[in-house]
């Protein structure tokens, strides 16, 4: 892989573009057309290579992904359409917050007896070779295809002929399943010039014979040579950078709070010398407002005492919630000091370094009052 953001945020739900990446990597602003694109980001196999300056084709008829499609892959075109082997239209069963909308009828009608909520409705019907005209001259390193239960139509609308993706990537079990289903459709690959590449439980990669030289690139599962975190981990790291970066920023303000204090309390008369005053002499009123200043500092200090505590402890709940993998535990190690990843670690020598970081926190916060106490 020689154009990277390291690591590699995988967006896609089975690793698909770790594995797509590590095959066209090297390529810049490359082009893929995605039949089925749902969500532009959750689930994304295109999400990555977008963000690398990739552009392509999304086609999406759910009322829900479309406009999100359009909205934040400006640089794509996109269809709102479905692919089938007619042109016109098809009956659609649009299926919310799920992958499973379908133009397929016994689909839609089984998960409509399921009682799933179900928006039911005619949409356009494009086949695969009408999308793709515009671009006879682009050159297309990838097409997906994830229609729940259409593929074959997908593949019967599509003139490989003219069309000569790179890789061609088809889910390639029943719905919900892990039963496959390739042998309804794998003939109208095959027979046109690719080769089978690699099985991923739920996928099947075909690389074109133009291009075998991609086939190594599938001989394996992403692994973590691939040098890659999942989205999940990625915004959970992302948290955990901003709550360090609060952190260290109330502490300075802390700080700061603590050098005002000290400043005050040193421009104030000693009490000793009001003690010497008469009785019937009043405070002036610069020291009442040196005082209350004071006191006002003090309360700020609190304040921000309780804040970077809560901030602590938020730190750690994320860090509890992080899944046991090689990098979450490099993490753990950051925030903990250390600064390097070691071996694995069982769930009890987490627990137990878990517990070390919050001693050392609240040690780390009772020294910082010491002293403040000593200063004021």
């Amino acid at each position: 892989m020689t154009i990277s953001q390291t690591p590699f945020v995988s967006y896609a739900q089975n690793r698909e573009d770790v594995l797509l990446f590590r095959a066209l990597g090297h390529i810049e602003k490359g082009f893929y057309v995605d039949i089925g694109a749902a969500h532009p980001t959750v689930d994304s196999v295109t999400k990555a290579f977008y963000e690398r300056g990739w552009s392509g084709i999304n086609v999406e008829p759910s009322t829900q992904y479309f406009p999100l499609l359009k909205e934040e892959r400006e640089r794509d075109e996109n269809f709102d359409c479905a692919i089938s082997n007619k042109e016109g239209e098809v009956t659609f069963w649009d299926i919310p917050e799920t992958g499973n909308s379908t133009i397929m009828a016994e689909l839609g009608e089984r998960y409509t007896a399921e009682g799933d909520v179900i928006h039911k409705r005619k949409v356009e019907s494009r086949k695969l070779a009408s999308i793709v005209e515009s671009i006879a001259e682009q050159e297309v390193h990838f097409l997906k295809i994830d229609t729940e239960g259409a593929e074959r139509q997908v593949l019967e609308s599509a003139d490989f002929s003219q069309f000569r993706p790179w890789i061609i990537i088809v889910e390639a079990t029943l719905p919900n399943s892990r039963e496959q289903n390739h042998q309804e459709w794998e003939s109208l690959i095959l027979s046109k010039d690719y080769q089978f590449a690699f099985f991923d439980g739920l996928n099947r990669y075909y690389v074109a014979e133009e291009h075998a030289e991609l086939m190594d690139s599938f001989s394996s599962p992403a692994c973590v040579f691939d040098d890659f975190i999942t989205y999940p981990e990625h915004l959970f790291s992302e948290e955990c950078n901003r709550l360090r970066q609060s952190l260290t920023r109330v502490e300075g303000q802390r700080a700061r709070h603590a050098e005002i204090i000290k400043s005050i309390s040193h421009s104030a008369p000693p009490d000793e010398e009001w003690l010497g005053k008469s009785e019937k002499d009043e405070p002036s009123a610069r020291e009442d407002e040196l005082r209350a200043q004071c006191r006002e500092m003090k309360d700020i200090i609190l304040s921000r005492d309780t804040e970077i505590v809560e901030l602590a402890e938020m730190n750690l709940r994320i860090l509890e919630q992080m899944p046991k993998q090689s990098r979450f535990r490099a993490l753990l190690h950051r925030v903990s000091g250390s600064g390097k990843a070691e071996s694995p670690v069982t769930r009890e020598q987490l627990d137990e370094r878990l517990s070390k970081l919050r001693l050392e926190l609240k040690e780390r916060f009772q020294r910082a009052d010491q002293a403040w106490l000593k200063e004021v």
